[in-house]
């Protein structure tokens, strides 16, 4: 979340236009969401894997 309001400020600050800027923010928490693994995924992957 903290990241997501960072870039938001960041992209304002160049002169993004707000709606564009929520839509960059958006899309990058979806699919931080959807395909990203985290540490649970890895570890649940290793065992499988050993």
């Amino acid at each position: 979340m903290k990241s997501s309001i960072a870039l938001y400020q960041a992209l304002i600050s160049i002169d993004v236009e707000e709606t564009r800027a929520a839509a960059v923010v958006d899309a990058l928490e979806s699919d931080m969401q959807t395909q990203l693994a985290t540490k649970a995924d890895l570890d649940k992957l290793e065992l499988k894997l050993s």
